[in-house]
């Protein structure tokens, strides 16, 4: 049943490739951080971090780009970092650079507060005229959007702004201590983040995505879903390919497919040639995979 499927789509698929602009960077564990896990009592991992990350802007129909650190920046326009305490010397100027350039860093914890050694450096958060405070471990309480937030029992890092610190505080902890700044850097920007994004899924999904990110400014379509649905795309020469799938097995979802202006667009199931800016997916059977040809 699959070799016909593929005989038919496999040529449209073959040579395409994701693109993104939006950066996961997976930081390497050093030594403190052998297996994965982040400083002592933080109760989480790098590894869950990063998959926490990716999953969170899947959901919120962005498509980022797992990458090394020391990975050229340059084209993208948005860059998470999760976690990263520990960051060799060459890591912190790759970032900096990607900040000066005008892009855009959005990091949990204290970046770079030790080296790839981990000795006590603190060279990224010097850059930015910015000291990290660990906290005490207990239930902390983070005021964002005129609403108090409570995370999961855990150590967080609070921020110190120094004189010639440019840049605003978007959050702060019920002692008033800053857990949420921004700071800019030549052309660009880095969003601090005091706490590891596991500890509240509903401050990362609904107010620290949307105010980092400029979804405008990443992609010219948006998808509207009721149900799991899943996407993804791919790219090749003159097209993309959207695959738009409904993940649940047990009952049907719908999806509608919108772009910035009309799009010469094929439906690799049915064949069918459409142009418009607007496609609707009425009912997604359970399981459900659609493919849309989208011409540039």
């Amino acid at each position: 049943a699959q070799k016909p499927v593929y005989d038919r789509f496999g040529g449209e698929i073959q040579g395409s490739y994701t693109r993104s602009k939006v950066a996961l960077i997976e930081p390497v564990p050093t030594r403190i951080q052998m297996d994965g896990s982040m400083i002592k009592d933080t109760t989480g991992s790098i590894r869950h971090e990063t998959k926490r990350l990716w999953s969170l802007l899947k959901a919120a129909h962005i498509q980022s780009d797992p990458i090394a650190p020391t990975f050229d920046l340059t084209p993208y326009r948005y860059a998470f970092l999760p976690s990263g305490l520990c960051l060799e010397n060459k890591t912190v100027d790759n970032l900096v650079k990607y900040v000066q350039g005008g892009g855009t860093l959005i990091a949990t914890l204290a970046p770079g507060q030790y080296d790839g050694h981990t000795r006590l450096t603190g060279k990224l958060l010097d850059r930015l005229a910015v000291t990290a405070v660990l906290q005490t471990v207990g239930k902390h309480r983070v005021g964002v959007a005129q609403k108090i937030h409570e995370l999961q029992p855990a150590a967080v890092f609070a921020y110190q702004t120094q004189p010639h610190f440019a840049g605003r505080i978007l959050a702060r902890y019920a002692n008033g201590d800053p857990a949420w700044i921004e700071a800019r850097l030549g052309d660009g920007r880095v969003h601090l983040i005091g706490w590891a994004a596991h500890l509240s899924i509903p401050l990362l999904r609904d107010h620290i995505i949307p105010t980092t990110i400029d979804r405008s400014a990443i992609a010219d379509w948006t998808l509207q879903t009721s149900g799991a649905i899943d996407f993804f795309v791919r790219h090749k020469d003159n097209f993309r390919l959207f695959f738009i799938t409904n993940q649940q097995f047990d009952q049907s979802a719908n999806a509608i497919l919108s772009f910035n202006t009309p799009h010469d667009v094929v439906d690799l199931r049915s064949g069918l040639l459409k142009r418009a800016a607007t496609f609707h997916m009425p009912y997604l059977t359970p399981g459900e995979c659609r493919i849309f040809k989208v011409f540039n």
